[in-house]
């Protein structure tokens, strides 16, 4: 009886998996506007983000020993790591912030001023004697975006972990690298008419601690190195860290695309005008897949065909028959599922309309007034 209980539980756990993978799910992009609020500009341009010029935190000609000398006779060798952070780091991590906002804001709303053509564009009013405002403006530039790295930290050592055999008895020392990183940089936006800034913002994060084994001692006081690599790049620490961000930045500054998806209705038994429109929609031939369940609908006026209307309708942007299809199936079935439905679907096309307001909207009005371009 147990085996039979077993058998049969398998039967239906396998049912479930089935019925989930078989479910259709039809993905649609639309736009969200962004969280800033600025609107009506069309042109940005972007600043080579500056350079982190302080003290790093941690930083030493070698990596620091973080065990007791008076515990265990330490090998010489381990004194005179050299630290694995150079100052080349900095302006690397720097250009790479530069490169992570212009991608950011690379969604086609703007036109953007990559770091380099802004850089040209101030360095020749400098060189003129003109305004940059001036100058920018006359290129058709309607936003400055400058940005900094405030603060980079990155802390390295040494550690050593005891090592046993099955009797618990020492056999021997693993040395250990340890590194961890935080990074803080700012980002401000201005308006190069008025002078005013219209959205600022500090960012910051930390790494968690990367370990690499580096050494092995035997009891005898005999060491041999594993590898003097880190397993991790110091650099890649921060650009990773920076990295984190641009989604965050898009957001922000740029009405941008998101993604929602649908999931198909199906019959306990679908006919095989159904399964031929699932077929199709499974194949991103939402077209097709339209027809098939428009013929459904209209020879059965099957719910599910119905719904997979509206769903079709709105995934071929085709928005005011997604409303009305799943406007006229709520009237005539009151289901929640429809309800839902129409639910999502208006509240996409409220924050889509919301973001084509902003791209052909007024411009945000200016909040201050202080020339802080240069």
């Amino acid at each position: 009886m147990k085996t039979k209980k077993i058998s049969l539980l398998l039967i239906i756990v396998a049912a479930l998996i089935l019925a989930v993978s078989c479910s259709t799910s039809v993905a649609v992009s639309t736009w969200a506007p962004s969280t800033s609020g600025i609107a009506g500009y069309k042109t940005i341009a972007i600043r080579e983000t500056a350079p982190y010029t302080g003290r790093i935190s941690g930083y030493g000609a070698y990596v620091s020993v973080r065990i007791d000398p008076y515990a265990l006779a330490i090998p010489t060798d381990l004194y005179y790591l050299n630290s694995y952070y150079d100052t080349k780091i900095a302006q690397n991590v720097a250009k790479n912030t530069s490169g992570m906002i212009q991608n950011a804001l690379s969604q086609g709303v703007f036109t953007v001023y990559n770091p380099t053509a802004t850089e040209g564009l101030i360095a020749s009013a400098q060189i003129s004697g003109s305004r940059v405002s001036d100058l920018l403006k006359k290129n058709g530039v309607e936003l400055l975006l400058t940005s900094k790295i405030e603060s980079m930290d990155y802390v390295e050592y040494i550690t050593i972990q005891t090592v046993k055999d099955a009797k618990g008895v020492i056999s021997g020392y693993n040395f250990y690298l340890n590194q961890s990183a935080s990074v803080t940089f700012s980002v401000m936006v201005q308006d190069v008419e008025s002078l005013s800034i219209l959205w600022q913002k500090n960012y910051s994060k930390k790494t968690n601690t990367y370990t690499t084994k580096i050494g092995y001692q035997e009891t005898n006081g005999l060491f041999k190195w594993i590898s003097k690599e880190s397993a991790y790049s110091v650099e890649e620490m921060f650009n990773s860290m920076i990295r984190t961000f641009s989604t965050e930045i898009k957001n922000a500054l740029t009405p941008h695309r998101i993604s929602t998806s649908f999931e198909l209705m199906e019959n306990k038994k679908n006919s095989e005008t159904m399964k031929k429109g699932l077929e199709y929609a499974d194949d991103r031939n939402y077209g097709a897949a339209l027809a098939m369940f428009q013929t459904e609908w209209e020879g059965t006026q099957n719910m599910a065909a119905g719904y997979n209307m509206a769903v079709m309708y709105f995934a071929l942007a085709q928005y005011d028959n997604a409303v009305k299809m799943a406007e006229t199936l709520w009237n005539q079935t009151g289901s929640p599922d429809v309800y839902e439905l129409l639910a999502n679907i208006k509240s996409l096309l409220k924050t889509q309309q919301a973001a084509i307001d902003q791209i052909n909207g007024e411009k945000t009005a200016p909040q201050s007034a202080n020339d802080l371009i240069l």
